[in-house]
């Protein structure tokens, strides 16, 4: 049967939304007590990656003398081979040292070997769609909305369940360290493992991104109902970033705010007070309120204002603050630096190549048994950097391949914003994928980003590749 580009097109849609169904799915998740049609979705999404690989193939082979593969995707290529290489040169060595009583990877050796493998599927699959978008000119801005639809809904889910318990629990005045992202928490998105509040942070900031440029070049030109719901929403986005309390996630928005401040065509007086009304006040209501249900909380229960700290993290009636005093392992960074230094120690053992997928657990698991039980988000932590992550998963090979892409980007990026004047236009798609690009470069500095699968590196590709198809429109 032959099948016509319209349906080849519907059916890469497909593939689309189940490699992003597949984003935080482990071999754990198979195991959980979830009702029936939950399992068979945790099964569907978590092996569908290995699965259609040969539909994929088959449809790369259709177009095989018109296959469109620039340098932005060798280098994505080579870059995921070299971690192939790692992980078989790798496979019967990386356990040698590993613990299995490890919370951070409770595997036997089979099982985390298959987890890599994977992980690895997800990411070439992920290229190789890539390939297939560019070979068959697929509309990436319906790649884009998609994309962004089901992301949102799966982080107002867990924001609604943030929300909830901040508002209904007396002894939760942020959302940082919330019971209600533990592992063993009944509150899971189909009964996956729940995600970091860093993670959600990183998601929120880009959701801002998005309502915040469709806003200021779109919705304000629209009726008043429409005006109204767009500012809510960006309203709700600040208000519950802050509740995030991640540093990560303030450093993200302080770039989209200086982004828009710096660079957006509309006047200095509008940009200011929109900044002022539909940014900072969200601020001081969160804080107001957080402040409210403090002094509230201190008195009911008399306790000492002076040792008690509205910072600290309340969990199963425990005050758990989310630093501690000692030094060895209090700083700005909340243990990135430590990590980073421990990381690099690994990187000199295994220069060229390193350890393979997810290099950065299998080395800083090594020799658990010498960390403080308050030390372990610092003993067994992931890297928290994309060039260390690099280094300890693909080695040197690897970081030459990830500077590449690096340069690319940036490159880009400076044409778009000062040659072709990108923010003066009313282009608010190109501006979005800018500023997300920019602001997962800037994230990847203190997260491991995009140098795995995951969200980071689907939204860069898919705002690099827009970019790429729509750059020639505003480069004249």
């Amino acid at each position: 049967m032959t099948l016509s580009n319209s349906i080849i097109k519907k059916i890469l849609v497909i593939l689309w939304v189940i490699i992003i169904l597949t984003i935080n799915s482990k071999y754990q998740d198979l195991f959980q007590n979830s009702l029936g049609l939950i399992k068979i979705f945790n099964y569907a999404r978590y092996f569908l990656p290995i699965i259609l690989f040969p539909l994929i193939f088959y449809l790369i082979l259709r177009k095989i003398n018109k296959i469109k593969i620039d340098l932005f995707l060798i280098l994505l290529i080579l870059f995921g081979c070299i971690q192939l290489i790692s992980f078989i040169y790798n496979m019967n060595l990386n356990f040698y040292n590993l613990h299995f009583e490890s919370n951070i990877i409770n595997l036997n050796y089979k099982t985390w070997n298959f987890e890599n493998i994977i992980l690895l599927s997800k990411y070439f699959y992920l290229i190789l769609l890539f390939i297939l978008f560019q070979s068959y000119s697929c509309d990436y801005k319906k790649i884009f909305f998609i994309l962004f639809i089901i992301i949102s809904i799966v982080t107002f889910f867990y924001f609604s369940i943030l929300l909830k318990e901040f508002i209904f629990n007396e002894s939760v005045f942020y959302f940082y360290g919330n019971k209600e992202l533990l592992a063993d928490s009944n509150n899971t998105f189909v009964m996956q493992t729940n995600p970091r509040i860093t993670g959600l942070g990183r998601n929120l900031v880009i959701i801002l991104s998005v309502l915040f440029f469709i806003y200021n070049d779109l919705i304000i030109k629209k009726t008043a109902i429409f005006k109204t719901l767009f500012l809510f929403l960006i309203f709700l986005s600040t208000f519950l970033i802050w509740g995030t309390q991640s540093r990560g996630a303030f450093l993200c928005f302080a770039v989209l705010i200086i982004m828009f401040l710096l660079l957006d065509k509309k006047n200095i007086k509008y940009k200011i007070l929109f900044c002022v009304v539909i940014f900072l006040f969200p601020i001081l209501l969160f804080e107001s309120i957080s402040e409210l249900k403090y002094e509230k909380y201190i008195s009911k229960y008399k306790l000492d204002n002076q040792n008690s700290n509205k910072n600290s993290r309340i969990l199963n009636n425990q005050n758990l603050p989310r630093f501690s005093d000692n030094e060895a392992y209090y700083d700005y960074s909340t243990g990135r630096t430590t990590v980073w230094k421990r990381s690099l120690n690994f990187v000199f053992k295994k220069p060229w190549i390193g350890y393979g997928p997810q290099g950065d657990r299998v080395a800083l698991s090594n020799n658990k048994e010498k960390s403080l039980a308050e030390q372990k988000h610092i003993w067994d932590n992931n890297s928290s950097n994309a060039i260390i992550y690099t280094l300890l998963s693909a080695g040197i090979f690897g970081l030459i391949c990830l500077i590449g892409i690096y340069l690319l980007m940036i490159k880009k990026l400076i044409n778009l914003i000062f040659k072709c004047y990108t923010f003066q236009s009313n282009n608010y798609l190109l501006k979005i994928s800018i500023s997300i690009i920019t602001i997962l470069l800037v994230r990847s500095t203190f997260e491991n980003g995009f140098a795995f699968f995951g969200i980071d590196l689907i939204f860069l590709i898919t705002c690099f590749y827009y970019q790429k198809n729509n750059y020639s429109k505003y480069e004249k």
